[in-house]
């Protein structure tokens, strides 16, 4: 059956109405993972960022920030993400574990320098280093001293 003029005029009016309020709900709600909304976060995240004096805290902002990193570094910033999330569980007497983790904190720079050079062009926000909490390196006990410096008498 033929569509007639006014059932056309309908369709059209219909459609653009529906595209109308699409890209208007777009525009207020935003896109969840825009450059100026992530932007927004890393500045009012700014020197929380790099701060590992919280390491739970920290890899808690960074997995809230994960979920809204734009498609450009969103590969990147989750794999930051993870690393941090690994440095808040792994335990630092174990030196498999300490040096699984070093590796993968090498392995990440590439998407740390990825991530801050991205910050820094599209949000004009310095991030600097991400600072993996302190932690007994092998061969080290939690206060620092060596153990081979430990005697028995």
């Amino acid at each position: 059956m033929p569509m007639t003029r006014a059932r056309a005029r309908t369709f059209c009016v219909t459609v653009s109405s529906i595209v109308l309020t699409a890209m208007l709900l777009s525009a207020c709600g935003g896109d969840p993972r825009s450059v100026a909304g992530f932007c927004k976060r890393l500045r009012e995240n700014g020197a929380a960022l790099t701060d590992p004096s919280d390491p739970a805290g920290l890899a808690e902002l960074f997995a809230a920030l994960d979920r809204h990193a734009p498609l450009a570094i969103r590969e990147q910033w989750h794999e930051i993400t993870a690393l941090l999330q690994r440095a808040t569980t792994f335990d630092p007497q174990d030196e498999a574990e300490t040096q699984a983790l070093l590796a993968d904190s090498l392995r990440a720079q590439g998407a740390i320098s990825g991530v801050a050079g991205w910050a820094d062009a599209k949000c004009k926000v310095t991030l600097g280093a991400v600072a993996l909490p302190n932690a007994a390196t092998p061969g080290e006990s939690k206060s620092g001293e060596s153990r081979s410096e430990e005697h028995t008498s």
